[in-house]
């Protein structure tokens, strides 16, 4: 059986980490987008342009 301490540490430790992994899923996604941005970009500069 745990003590109380030991729950609310774990507790704690548990919101931490659900806050951890929505700020990385955040980043994750963010990091997609500029991927694809950087993607158009470099499609679209391909396409030679004329001086």
């Amino acid at each position: 059986m745990q003590s109380d301490a030991q729950q609310r540490k774990t507790r704690l430790q548990l919101e931490q980490e659900i806050q951890q992994n929505q700020q990385r899923s955040q980043l994750q996604s963010q990091i997609n987008a500029d991927r694809q941005r950087v993607q158009q970009n470099s499609t679209a500069s391909q396409i030679p342009q004329n001086p």
